[in-house]
């Protein structure tokens, strides 16, 4: 959730402010903090998502050796 948070901009203010963090002014060229923030989020989100679709794969249905057992799901 964290990582959704540095892309989230309070354009009710002039200027627009970081929601997370007010003191962040929304895409400034003179403070690149918000930018910095935001590829730090897209990197954290690019590693995260595949790992949280794809590792799940191969815990329990793969693994399962037992014939006698009909329930195959991939537990959370």
């Amino acid at each position: 959730m964290c990582l959704i948070r540095a892309l989230d901009c309070d354009y009710s203010v002039t200027p627009a402010r970081l929601q997370a963090d007010p003191s962040i002014e929304c895409w400034s060229a003179s403070n690149m903090q918000h930018g910095r923030m935001v590829m730090a989020s897209f990197a954290g989100l690019a590693i995260y998502l595949p790992q949280a679709t794809l590792l799940p794969s191969g815990t329990y249905k793969e693994t399962m050796r037992n014939k006698k057992i009909d329930v195959l799901y991939v537990p959370l």
